[in-house]
């Protein structure tokens, strides 16, 4: 089945992307291709994403704070 993120298409829906792993450094893994840079990505709650379901966007500033 492969790797894959989620990237939240224009109109706010998920897109399921297969993508290419390069080197992992504990949680970290480096995305090495099958997105491009301006993408925008799912960074949490991913697991219980389906395509096409609609995404709600947070800005950053509001996941460092916790709200």
């Amino acid at each position: 089945e492969g790797t894959f993120v989620f990237r939240v298409k224009e109109d706010n829906t998920a897109e399921r992307l297969l993508v290419n792993t390069g080197a992992a450094t504990g949680r970290v893994v480096a995305v090495t291709g099958g997105i491009q840079s301006g993408d925008r990505v799912v960074v949490r709650g991913g697991e219980r994403l389906r395509e096409g379901q609609p995404v709600q966007l947070r800005d950053m500033a509001s996941l460092a704070s916790g709200r």
